[in-house]
Parts: C-alpha cells; sequence; structure tokens
C-alpha cells in the first residue's frame, strides 16, 4: 500500500492506516480524490464506517496531529501511571516507552541518565533517591503540553545544540520571519564513559556532529543555522577561520564532516540557548469548524 500511493501528495500510510493531509478545504478534497481514483484504479475499496472525514486533529500512531503540529497522543496516560520500577526489567520497560516520545523532551538522556546507568550488568539494584528524582522527572516532561512544529523545507531551518557532562542533546527548529522559533524535534544522547573524558570543546563539537547525523535528511542540501552556547565552536567551526593546527585529531575530522553543509554558526548565551517554552506550547483553541488556511486530515 505504502508503494501504490508514494507518488501522492499529502497521503502517509502505515500498514493499512492512511492517512490523508491538506493546507486547507481545496488541497484536502483534491488528494481525497487522488487517493481514491488510484485505490479504484487497483480495485480496492475503503470502509466507510471506518472512515473519518475533515477532521481538524486525528491520533495517528501515538501521535495526535493537527495544523497546530505534532503532539503526544493518550498513550502516554499509560506511561504517567507506571510505578517506581522494582527491578531491571521493569525499567527498561519503563525507559522504553519514554523513548517513544522522545522527539518532545530535551535533553532526554540527561534527565534519564541516572535510570539508564542503572541498567548496565555492572551497576547492582540500588533504587535511592537520585533514581526517583530521575523517574519523576521524566514523568514531569511527560506532562508538558509541548507541540513540535510541521517541518516546512521553505522555512528556515536551525540546530542548536549542547552538552553536559553526561550527555549531548540537539533541537532542529524553524526560525520564522518575526523571529520567532518553534522546535520540529528534539534529539539527546546519553555519552559513554570514555566520551565523558573529553574536553568540554569536544563534547560541545561532538553534540553538533551528532545533530548533524541525526537530523541529516533535513539538514543536507539546504542551508541552516547552528546555533550553539560554546563560543569556542564559532571559531572553531565558523566561516572565516580554519581548525587551528594543533587542534586535536577529531576537531580537525569533524571539521571536515561540517564541511559538507551549509550553514552560518551563531553564539547563544548559555541563559538563551533553549527554544522559549511557551512557543512550544499548544495553542489555544480555535473554532472547529472547517476554517480555511487550516491543515485537514482524513
Amino acid at each position: 500500500m505504502e508503494q501504490l500511493t508514494s507518488d501522492l501528495r499529502g497521503v502517509a500510510v502505515y500498514l493499512d492506516d492512511i492517512l490523508v493531509s491538506g493546507n486547507n478545504a481545496e488541497e484536502h478534497v483534491q488528494n481525497l480524490q487522488a487517493l481514491f481514483q488510484r485505490l479504484s484504479e487497483k480495485g480496492l475499496r475503503c470502509k466507510l464506517e471506518k472512515c473519518s472525514f475533515a477532521q481538524p486533529s486525528v491520533e495517528y500512531l501515538g501521535h495526535v496531529l493537527s495544523h497546530h503540529g505534532v503532539s503526544k497522543g493518550s498513550k502516554v496516560d499509560a506511561v504517567m501511571k507506571m510505578p517506581p520500577p522494582s527491578n531491571v526489567s521493569r525499567l527498561r520497560s519503563f525507559l522504553g516507552s519514554v523513548q517513544f516520545y522522545s522527539k518532545f523532551i530535551p535533553n532526554l538522556s540527561v534527565l534519564a541518565e541516572p535510570l539508564t546507568r542503572l541498567t548496565r550488568k555492572d551497576v547492582p539494584w540500588a533504587w535511592t533517591a537520585k533514581e526517583q528524582a530521575s523517574f519523576q522527572a521524566l514523568k514531569d516532561s511527560l506532562c508538558t503540553d509541548a507541540v513540535l512544529a510541521h517541518f516546512d523545507p521553505s522555512q528556515q531551518i536551525g540546530v542548536s545544540c549542547e552538552a553536559s557532562d553526561v550527555g549531548i542533546g540537539a533541537v532542529l527548529f524553524h526560525r520564522y520571519v518575526d523571529g520567532s522559533e518553534r522546535p520540529t524535534a528534539n534529539a539527546s544522547k546519553t555519552l559513554t564513559d570514555a566520551k565523558r573524558l573529553y574536553s568540554q570543546v569536544e563534547k560541545e563539537a561532538l553534540a553538533v556532529i551528532f545533530a548533524l547525523k541525526k537530523f541529516h535528511q533535513f539538514l543536507y542540501g539546504r542551508h541552516f543555522i547552528l546555533v550553539t552556547d560554546h563560543k569556542p565552536l564559532v571559531t572553531l567551526f565558523g566561516p572565516t577561520k580554519g581548525t587551528p593546527a594543533l587542534a586535536a585529531n577529531r576537531l580537525a575530522r569533524w571539521a571536515l564532516v561540517l564541511n559538507q553543509y551549509d550553514y552560518s554558526i551563531e553564539y547563544r548565551k548559555t541563559a538563551e540557548h533553549s527554544n522559549a517554552d511557551a512557543l512550544s506550547r499548544l495553542p489555544a483553541e480555535d473554532d472547529p469548524e472547517f476554517d480555511e488556511g487550516k491543515r485537514r486530515l482524513m
């Protein structure tokens, strides 16, 4: 089914579930007609009682999709009701459930580090106040009404990166003409014991490389803004300065990786180095009528 509809605009397929979207009512109807024509040509039918049309939002694969963006679905409630785990198996189950919503949680790896460490074979089970605090912090992060913007290649793209002692993180975002920013995805990773021994500049540079690999399909071939709160990176990775000859070999290698991308680098103070929380909040509910200019879903 996915191959059958791969060339149709605004059509997404997962197994036998078909989602049709449109930027406005007219486009939505056109996309529906194109889908129905394709299904008819192949002798396929849809059961009317299983179809919903012109929906302002739908829950799809555990996420709520609307013209506002992408938010967490109702299944997150099951994660919120999980009690503190009593063994490694239940802890892994909890972490796996949280990981499903990782795109909504900035610096997930840092928040989860005490719990992730507890899943190692060489670490004895001990649920202390530190693990409980991490467990609660992850639940609190799932309680937020964060909404990710739909990725729009016509908008300015940016990626911000940061590193801590235990993890690295990145945010893919859009910067709009009014200067406001909205995240489209978050990603993070816990550092291995070896990488935790890196210097701070190496950790910050590693965060950049991680972001480029994670969001490669959105960044490669497009100009984007690279935002960092580590000023030395502006010198190392900036367009007017080359990597110093005495820089560590890995920094030189990473600088070569960045040469493949078209970007401008910006320094942002740590206190300002995050997409404003208000920008990732769900806007007030609008009139549920089929308004023009709003993305519609089947």
